[in-house]
């Protein structure tokens, strides 16, 4: 049952009402009449104005019933209007939903919100995100090249529109009516729709045109943002080493740049492990404090050797941020590297000695004092030696400065393979004078190392036919083992080298420490 219907019975149950209430009085004035409590001429009279009253109701009621139904016949007409607006709304946001690119949207739009207002003809404008120009995307029922034409007087128009956000109103000397309106999303204009009536006529923008006009310029300007957001994604793909790992690990995406610098292909690296690029230089506790950063929900940074696919060796400085769920859970990590070998390979001729490859005397003066840091703040044992190659002058004399380089070169080579840990350290002092640092946890195990240096060099078999030592070449050693004491870098330097003119007075190829 309408509401039309259910409003006529109900009118017809009050006229009934009346005809029962009618019917029990006139009743009770016949009684009276019958029992002589009243005369005929009162009954009449009472009677004929019950009548009246009765009329006058049934009137009033068939009346306001008319009313009503007007009222509900409007109100259901609108409805249906609405509704019918709704669907057109919901229609046209799907075809737009469905559009892939700026100019679909533009064609659809523009000829959706023509019909809509009843403009004969209509262009529409996108704000030009370089220099805030606007630029014609589509025009319809007209000529493109007339459009051309009359740019300046729509730039002027357009123009003021997106300067106030509001719809402007020209009427042309003809009579055309030109109806600017700019086009928002996120309080932003992003584009300006322009129409063209034939003649003069007052526009008023409904509720449900609004809606129209701001589903446009969503549509716009996601349009917008996703063709940025592919541009961007494009250039960070081909130039930012990028990749993500799940919870475990597993390689979920690398990026074409990451791929460049490793020498992996993407099939090669998508469910591996980055463990495939560890550079065996590196200390397992560093990959365990970056794992406890990372997995406790922080942003590990550090600048690390990784290893290619083809073995070469390449420095990164790595950023590994953890990514969450809604419910704030870490579901896996991100990285960026950045290649710092070019820059790694600056720092380290600036550091190295030219000859032998290993720290110069400058790093070594800018490092010790660091270390001697570490060892306090941390309580660790720092080793250092000093070492020189016995009777080397002798060797230059005698087999020429070319076989000495060649030799110092052998002794730095041995000098690498016995130190090789992440926080050993060699240097060349100058001359046939070597260095190393190194921490230890106990006094034999320093004493070991140091022990194994020298038989390592020894066993080298460089021949030294004019050693009184040995008939090959052999190092003295001054070690000195640092535990906290209030001693400085050249202090230490002082005693070490005390202890390595000890050895050579001792005989050579020997150690001699300070504990």
């Amino acid at each position: 049952m309408n509401y039309k219907n259910g409003i006529f019975l109900i009118t017809l149950a009050f006229i009934f009402f009346y005809v029962i209430i009618f019917y029990l009085v006139e009743l009770n004035l016949e009684l009276n009449l019958t029992q002589n409590l009243i005369t005929k001429e009162q009954y009449s009279t009472k009677l004929a104005i019950i009548v009246f009253l009765l009329i006058l109701l049934t009137t009033s009621t068939l009346y306001f019933y008319k009313k009503i139904e007007k009222k509900i016949i409007l109100y259901a007409t609108k409805q249906k209007a609405s509704i019918k607006q709704l669907e057109t709304i919901n229609d046209f946001y799907n075809i737009l939903q469905s559009c892939r690119d700026i100019i679909n949207i533009a064609k659809e739009s523009i000829k959706f919100t023509c019909d809509q207002f009843e403009a004969k003809r209509g262009s529409l404008y996108l704000v030009n995100e370089k220099n805030m120009n606007l630029q014609l995307l589509d025009v319809y029922n007209r000529d493109i090249d007339n459009v051309a034409k009359l740019m300046d007087l729509y730039s002027g128009i357009i123009g003021e529109a997106y300067a106030t956000k509001k719809v402007k109103k020209y009427i042309q000397k003809d009579l055309k009516t030109f109806i600017a309106v700019p086009l928002i999303s996120n309080d932003v204009v992003v584009g300006v729709a322009e129409f063209i009536f034939e003649e003069d006529t007052n526009i008023y923008l409904s509720k449900s045109d609004n809606i129209i006009l701001k589903i446009v310029a969503d549509s716009l300007r996601k349009e917008i943002e996703h063709t940025q957001n592919k541009k961007y994604i494009k250039l960070i793909d081909k130039y930012i080493s990028f990749s993500s790992t799940n919870k475990a690990g597993e390689i979920t995406y690398a990026s074409n740049a990451f791929c460049d610098i490793t020498g992996y292909r993407k099939t090669d690296l998508l469910g591996a492990n980055h463990r495939l690029l560890r550079h065996p230089s590196v200390d397992a506790s560093k990959y365990k404090d970056m794992w406890d950063t990372i997995l406790d929900g922080k942003t590990w940074k550090g600048e690390i050797p990784n290893q290619k696919r083809d073995g070469t060796t390449y420095w990164a400085d790595v950023t590994i941020s953890p990514s969450f769920d809604y419910y704030k859970n870490i579901t896996g990590f991100d990285s960026i590297r950045i290649n710092t070998t070019d820059k790694k390979m600056i720092e380290k001729l600036s550091i190295t000695d030219a000859l032998t490859n290993l720290y110069n005397r400058r790093y070594f003066d800018k490092l010790f004092p660091q270390k001697l840091s570490i060892s306090k703040r941390h309580n660790l044992s720092l080793v250092f030696c000093l070492m020189d190659i016995d009777h080397f002058k002798q060797y230059n004399d005698n087999y020429g400065h070319q076989m000495g380089d060649d030799t110092l070169i052998k002794v730095a080579k041995s000098l690498s393979k016995s130190l090789k840990r992440e926080n050993d350290f060699v240097f060349r002092i100058g001359g046939e004078e070597f260095g190393a640092l190194f921490f230890t946890e106990e006094i034999d195990a320093a004493y070991s190392m140091a022990n194994g240096i020298r038989e390592n060099i020894e066993e080298l078999k460089i021949e030294h036919a004019f050693s009184s030592t040995s008939e090959y070449i052999t190092v003295s050693m001054g070690m000195y083992i640092y535990q906290g004491e209030n001693l400085d870098m050249d202090q230490i330097y002082k005693i070490a080298d005390d202890l390595l003119y000890e050895a050579k007075k001792d005989g050579r190829n020997k150690i001699k420490g300070n504990i």
